[in-house]
């Protein structure tokens, strides 16, 4: 090591210059020059820190990935039911619906007999059609309800005696919101002479008022067994 003012060389232990006194410069001090490498500057880009992959933070892929379902098919003229089945189904509805009339009369009745201990015979031809006002005001919303939730629910009573369901587009019950709708145009289909129901024997779609109102059809059950039809459905019985 030599002194940077006079140039006498000093020895390693030496802190000062033993000519001029000058304070030496020791290695630790000096500043270290970069040893050349002949290569080029690192990468900015490289020494980002490598992203991990998602399976490496915790996520796994499905095993079994969802498979879109494909659009149900529109329903064709040789699956809906035919007017005859429609007309039976219709006659067995009406039936029960007067039986279910007449039950709840008689109800009405025995009740009326045994709260005031009067005849039947021996009341006046105005308090008879009151009691069976009576009766009609608690028959009315009893039967709107049930044709609701039947309608809602697919087929009525007579609908499944002969095997017929209602069902919308894609072969599913028509649900509370389209039975409502459904329900609604059938009773609105009677003070027209049942032109609402009548309808359905020439539409293209054999569909009635109440079935356009709600987007419904009437089909044969055993064609509603998933979303899609099948592919050969039976040809049409009417």
């Amino acid at each position: 090591m030599f002194c940077s003012q006079c140039g006498t060389e000093a020895a390693s232990t030496d802190r000062f210059c033993r000519s001029c006194g000058r304070e030496l410069a020791t290695p630790a001090s000096q500043p270290a020059r970069p040893i050349p490498t002949g290569s080029r500057p690192a990468d900015p880009a490289a020494q980002r820190p490598i992203e991990e992959p998602p399976s490496a933070r915790g996520w796994r892929p499905p095993a079994n990935p969802p498979t879109p379902t494909p659009p149900p098919r529109p329903i064709e003229p040789l699956q809906l039911a035919g007017s005859g089945r429609r007309i039976g189904a219709f006659a067995i509805d009406l039936v029960i619906t007067i039986v279910s009339l007449f039950v709840l009369a008689v109800i009405v009745l025995v009740v009326h007999e045994a709260t005031t201990g009067t005849d039947w015979d021996l009341l006046t031809e105005e308090e008879q059609d009151r009691v069976m006002g009576w009766a009609f005001l608690i028959w009315a919303p009893l039967f709107f309800v049930g044709t609701w939730a039947l309608n809602a629910a697919g087929a009525s009573l007579g609908k499944r005696i002969l095997g017929l369901r209602i069902v919308r587009a894609d072969l599913t019950a028509p649900g509370i919101g389209a039975g409502f709708g459904r329900t609604i145009g059938a009773w609105l289909s009677w003070p027209v002479i049942g032109l609402g129901y009548l309808w359905g024997t020439w539409d293209d779609r054999k569909q009635t008022w109440h079935d356009k109102m709600a987007s419904t059809y009437v089909v044969r059950a055993e064609l509603v067994a998933g979303p899609s039809v099948p592919p050969n459905p039976p040809t049409y019985r009417g």
